[in-house]
């Protein structure tokens, strides 16, 4: 996705207003930083950061709205299935925080410190499962509200597991339990204070976690009804090309083929009867979409 050049400025300006919140509310602490310092320490003017950052309480999630409407262009384009969609979504916000590991630490600290900063997280993860659950409420007809809220929902939080392993993690080899991060703590980092082999280190601990939470998120696919056992295996998420057989719902145990190996087509072979079968977790409106899309694909071939 090619950026603008005044969206590439808007997501810079963002950026550099995170770092400035994070070293300022870490340094001096969140009630003694105005705004007026924050858009100082970012080059902002005082109307410009409230035009595009808003209040103090926004600061450090300053790179989130560009990020959310990033997503949902991105997940409007992608062919594959709605379901690995929203876990492949996930993993590329997992992707961008993780990315400078040490500023996610201290970000995490600074967070955890300040209520109001807690109450703005929440509303921040709250968008981000807004966003999956619409997508999923869009793309598959039929689909249950309450089944979109409780994927997109449980998608959600295994991220934020795993983004808070990554985070408490002091670069003992990826035991999350260990390394609980105090204050802007951390071994571990791929910023400019630390060398090449902290660097290397960070970016290995980064990769572990996005490796299990692809085995996660397949996990949750499975668990839901909507994924491949052969995923949930091998790890195989959204970051591999599905397997032709899942769109049409063969992967996750559709069968509506007839003796021959063909998918029968209604329409086309009056008195014929289609059989299928899914997983009992896999919702109703999944199952509808599976089935209309093995139909369409046979008469079309």
């Amino acid at each position: 996705m090619t950026l603008e050049p005044a969206q590439s400025r808007s997501v810079e300006v963002r950026s550099l207003v995170v770092e400035a919140a994070v070293e300022l509310f870490s340094e001096r602490g969140f009630e003694a930083t105005s705004v007026d310092d924050l858009a100082r320490a970012a080059g902002l003017s005082r109307s410009t950061y409230f035009r595009q950052v808003g209040g103090k309480e926004d600061a450090v999630f300053a790179d989130h709205p560009h990020l959310i409407e990033e997503l949902a262009a991105w997940m409007d384009e992608q062919p594959s299935d709605p379901w690995t969609t929203v876990c492949a979504a996930s993993e590329r916000v997992f992707a961008h925080l993780s990315e400078d590991l040490e500023l996610a630490r201290r970000r995490y600290a600074v967070v955890g410190g300040v209520q109001a900063l807690r109450d703005r997280e929440i509303v921040t993860e709250r968008r981000y499962e807004q966003l999956f659950s619409g997508h999923l409420r869009r793309t598959v007809p039929g689909l249950e509200p309450v089944d979109a809220i409780g994927f997109a929902a449980l998608v959600t939080a295994t991220h934020n597991h795993f983004l808070r392993q990554a985070v408490r993690s002091g670069g003992d080899g990826g035991n999350g339990d260990s390394g609980d991060m105090e204050g802007s703590g951390g071994t571990a980092s791929n910023g400019d204070s630390g060398g090449h082999g902290d660097r290397e280190a960070a970016a290995q601990l980064t990769a572990r976690y996005a490796e299990a939470l692809d085995r996660a998120l397949a996990m949750v696919r499975l668990r839901f009804g909507v994924g491949s056992p052969a995923d949930a295996e091998t790890g195989a998420g959204p970051g591999h090309a599905p397997h032709p057989a899942d769109d049409a719902g063969a992967a996750a145990g559709a069968d509506l083929a007839d003796d021959s190996g063909r998918v029968p087509d209604p329409a086309l072979v009056p008195g014929q009867v289609v059989v299928a079968s899914f997983p009992t977790t896999m919702p109703s409106g999944e199952v509808l979409r599976r089935v209309r899309q093995a139909l369409e694909s046979n008469a079309s071939s």
